[in-house]
């Protein structure tokens, strides 16, 4: 489930860091049409959220699969009709993988409570924003890669939900049981593993901090001696 969330968040954030220099230094959009098109895309979220929120979540499968062909359309015309499209496709369909994610993340409420999911939640999304800044960086105008990248972490979430979401698996419910069973158990190692090194970072600077001061007391103490003989001295 959280490798969901991490492939989703981070092909989300790798598409959208791309498309937009894509259209501006390949396509020649001026900013205009850029402005436009991002307009139409909020307009379509903010619509298409409630349309997505009445249909069974079995359907949502099909958000995520249209949203992951996205990327693998966006470089076939630049024509500014269709990439208006794709736009209003990604945003709408992008609604469902999310909703889809929210579900995720109430199961995760359940087992770990709402502190615990909160912060793995917190965490998977600053890793993925991290990973595809990092990617990003790396591909820099590279955008047919970048996209390809992209779409492999979309499709990535699909297989995902396809076999680990009970509710929305094409596999019996007892082998999404199985693997959603499977994925939680090394979830929640990873989680006690990062809890653990982080507590062990903040002992560790805790302690060096101690240190500094306390190195920085004896200096003081040290230097004010020194100034004081000399006075006596003179």
């Amino acid at each position: 489930a959280s490798a969901y969330q991490l492939a989703l968040a981070s092909s989300g954030a790798l598409f959208s860091m791309s498309w937009i220099p894509y259209l501006i230094q390949v396509a020649s959009y001026p900013d205009y049409l850029v402005a436009a098109m991002t307009l139409v895309g909020t307009a379509t979220s903010i619509f298409g959220a409630p349309i997505w929120r009445r249909v069974n979540p079995r359907r949502y499968k099909l958000g995520v699969l249209i949203n992951a062909l996205t990327p693998v359309l966006v470089p076939l015309s630049p024509l500014p009709a269709v990439q208006f499209g794709l736009y209003a496709a990604a945003a709408f369909s992008f609604n469902a993988a999310s909703l889809l994610g929210t579900y995720l993340f109430a199961k995760y409420n359940r087992w770990l409570g709402s502190v615990r999911s909160s912060a793995l939640t917190l965490a998977i999304s600053g890793a993925a924003q991290l990973g595809a800044s990092g990617l990003g960086l790396l591909l820099d105008s590279r955008f047919g890669l970048a996209f390809a990248l992209a779409a492999s972490l979309k499709f990535a979430a699909l297989a995902l939900s396809a076999l680990i979401v009970p509710e929305v698996a094409v596999v019996p419910p007892h082998l999404a049981k199985a693997y959603a069973n499977a994925a939680y158990g090394a979830t929640l190692m990873g989680y006690r593993v990062s809890v653990a090194i982080t507590k062990e970072t903040l002992v560790a600077t805790l302690r060096m901090i101690a240190l500094t001061l306390a190195l920085l007391t004896l200096y003081i103490i040290y230097r004010i001696a020194a100034l004081l003989l000399t006075a006596g001295v003179s």
